[in-house]
């Protein structure tokens, strides 16, 4: 397959290419609107059978961008490989100094409306137009040579099929040229109006427009085509039967592990990993299922009081009972938990006290007084857990111990979580640890 260099084009417009198939090179000049001289940007040996040019310079002062950068396209083009330009906001100049130019030709303004583009040549390239038309942001003049109302008598008022330019497509209305190929050397140059998206426009390129012109370019090479079946002795297409069988038993192992993987992932990780993610409800469910893995009996507050008294303010989160148990506030011990995040910061005094203050608002209301508070944070939650600062300051902790309130991170709950999956610990011993923590809650050294 060809190689392929793209000149000035935007990273995006590339996303994708790489299914076609061809094996591209990218190369990206670093113009902008403030450069007034331009250096030897390309490299001296442009190893590329084709050359695509984003033409879109704007600046009409650069008149020194690319300067002589033609010298080296030339020799693709001598070589018998082919220059594709877009023509955009660019200068006339900005073409001469990049690619070069065909006698007489300019760069006109843009007709209007850019989409009225009608190709006058053969089924290959005119494709482009025919699929992509509609996307033609900018239809540029590019001889002063209008074509009568029947596009195949154009009216010349010289030859250019003596200068080796054929008109490829025309402005309908005003019936000026505003696409043209020129044999150049062995090669092809080939101007296309501006497109408002590339990602299609090249797929078009590389896989219709180009082949139909210059078909050599994409020829099978000799040890690809010597691979086929019709060409092996029967020693040699006995090892490819026995190779591709195993591709196959191959392919289908690995799509039975990537099925297995995407269930456990969705199953056993996802809703652990939003522990260290997510805020808000879905933080506070995420909270849930853990706690619930150790054993704990966990009510939603919310959901609670939903059936019970609608019209209820919404305070603490979560309720957590000891298994076997009855989960009711004022028949039975339990833990008061509000869970928090913070994209970039750690736990708020605010959100310390407030503990504090909803566990001797459930001690008067249901006349408990077996009720201990617990705040879970995300916190710094825009990086990664290891990367994390502490989310309790010591004041906050030694407040918390002399409430008798628990005070532990998300990342926490998730390596506690971690430990029991793997046999590590216990859940009685993960729920033990949680209850017997008063301040912040320190880990034992094997899960850290």
């Amino acid at each position: 397959m060809s190689d392929v260099l793209l000149i000035d084009f935007p990273e995006d417009s590339t996303k994708g290419l790489e299914d076609l198939g061809l094996e591209f090179k990218f190369h990206k000049t670093l113009w902008n609107s403030s450069l007034s001289t331009g250096g030897f940007l390309l490299p001296d040996m442009i190893k590329a059978d084709i050359v695509i040019v984003n033409a879109s310079y704007e600046d009409q002062h650069s008149a020194g961008l690319h300067a002589q950068d033609n010298q080296k396209v030339q020799k693709v083009l001598d070589d018998g490989g082919v220059v594709v330009v877009f023509v955009g906001d660019c200068k006339l100049f900005h073409l001469g100094n990049l690619v070069g130019v065909p006698p007489d030709m300019i760069v006109g303004p843009p007709e209007t409306p850019p989409t009225s583009v009608q190709p006058v040549t053969q089924e290959g390239i005119s494709k482009i137009f025919s699929v992509c038309g509609n996307m033609i942001s900018s239809a540029r003049a590019l001889y002063l040579i209008p074509f009568g109302s029947q596009l195949s008598q154009p009216v010349f008022y010289y030859n250019l099929s003596a200068k080796g330019v054929e008109v490829v497509a025309v402005h309908t209305p005003q019936g000026l040229p505003v696409s043209v190929m020129q044999k150049v050397g062995n090669g092809i140059r080939l101007f296309l109006p501006y497109f408002t998206r590339f990602n299609p426009i090249l797929f078009i390129l590389l896989k219709v427009v180009l082949p139909a012109v210059k078909p050599e370019l994409f020829e099978a090479k000799t040890e690809q085509w010597l691979s086929e079946d019709r060409y092996l002795f029967p020693c040699v297409r006995a090892i490819h039967s026995e190779r591709d069988a195993e591709l196959r038993r191959h392919d289908e192992l690995l799509r039975e592990i990537e099925s297995r993987l995407s269930l456990a992932m969705e199953r056993e990780q996802a809703p652990f990993n939003k522990l260290l993610t997510a805020s808000g409800d879905e933080l506070k469910s995420a909270v849930k299922c853990c706690l619930e893995l150790f054993g704990f009996v966990v009510v939603d507050v919310d959901e609670y009081w939903k059936e019970k008294d609608p019209s209820r303010q919404k305070e603490e989160d979560l309720w957590i009972f000891e298994p076997g148990c009855e989960p009711e506030p004022a028949k039975s011990p339990f833990i008061l938990a509000e869970v928090k995040s913070s994209k970039r910061g750690g736990a708020s005094d605010d959100d310390c006290g407030t503990i504090t203050r909803y566990v001797n608002r459930r001690m008067r209301e249901f006349g408990n007084h077996q009720i201990k508070g617990l705040l879970v944070i995300n916190h710094f939650y825009a990086f990664p857990p290891h990367h994390r600062k502490l989310a309790f300051s010591e004041k906050q902790a030694a407040d918390a111990t002399h409430a008798s309130n628990i005070l532990l991170t998300t990342y926490d709950l998730f390596r506690l979580a971690r430990a029991v999956k793997e046999a590590r610990q216990s859940p009685e011993g993960a729920r033990t640890l949680i209850q017997s923590t008063v301040g912040a809650l320190a880990l034992p050294a094997d899960i850290q």
